[in-house]
């Protein structure tokens, strides 16, 4: 029996997807543990023959091996439930989230934070607001580092630019963020957030809301483009034609007589 929703056809539109979003990094990150998953099941061709029993039998699988860790294990699950998401949020297919039990939803302040580690985007934001208060120049700058632009267009240079970022982390509570830090965390993705909070606020103030299901709702506003227009209505006069099709005189202007000859124009 031909399968409703192939494995290998969703896959590859999968890691299409994380190629052209997220990198390459990411695409191979995740073929890596979804290659493992399927080929655990070679009798399976089709996404709608997986069930909750199947993520329980790999995740027992993973752990009686005992060559990795439960962070690792935790880790794999987590893949699949990407996997999954993606092709019932993104791509609207009838199926079911199998991995969603298993995955733990952990608290991000639970977790202990390396200082190498990328910036989150509510510290970038913690740095903005504080740039505000005590360096605008550096809130120009680092737009412009976001925006592309090269240190020749910043107006100013980049030890004035560390040195105030020093100033401003240290208020805000983040003394260990440099400007290699932001670089880095730019490049690893950060760009992708701050863009995504950009856009967030610009339809906030367009007069688009958020809703408790995550879906935008649209409120009509004064000039909305897909809105109805709403015209007082105009004086009309005399119509120039009457219900038989027949013209009628217009005021000011003469009847031509038709003539044999031709008109010069």
């Amino acid at each position: 029996m031909k399968p409703k929703y192939s494995v290998r056809k969703w896959l590859g539109k999968y890691e299409s997807w994380l190629l052209h979003l997220y990198g390459r990094n990411s695409m191979l990150y995740n073929d890596k543990y979804l290659e493992r998953f399927f080929s655990h099941f070679p009798e399976a061709s089709g996404l709608e023959q997986f069930g909750t029993p199947d993520i329980l039998a790999y995740k027992e699988w993973l752990e009686k091996e005992g060559t990795r860790s439960a962070f690792k294990v935790m880790q794999e699950i987590k893949a699949l439930d990407r996997f999954f998401r993606y092709l019932t949020i993104d791509c609207k297919l009838p199926l079911t989230n199998p991995a969603k039990p298993f995955v733990k939803n952990v608290k991000l302040h639970s977790i202990i934070r390396r200082k190498k580690d990328s910036l989150r985007l509510e510290e970038y934001k913690r740095l903005i607001d504080t740039c505000l208060k005590i360096e605008p120049r550096l809130l120009f700058w680092l737009t412009r580092m976001i925006q592309g632009i090269g240190s020749y267009d910043r107006h100013m240079n980049g030890r004035q630019a560390s040195w105030m970022l020093r100033r401003v982390a240290k208020e805000a509570g983040l003394p260990h963020v440099t400007m290699r830090h932001i670089k880095t965390s730019l490049r690893h993705g950060l760009w992708r957030s701050i863009i995504k909070d950009w856009q967030n606020r610009f339809l906030a103030d367009l007069g688009y809301k958020q809703g408790t299901n995550s879906h935008l709702q649209h409120i009509e506003l004064p000039g909305d483009p897909f809105g109805d227009i709403k015209l007082a209505p105009l004086n009309v006069g005399t119509p120039i034609s009457n219900s038989s099709n027949n013209p009628l005189p217009v005021s000011g202007i003469a009847n031509l007589q038709e003539s044999t000859e031709a008109q010069s124009p």
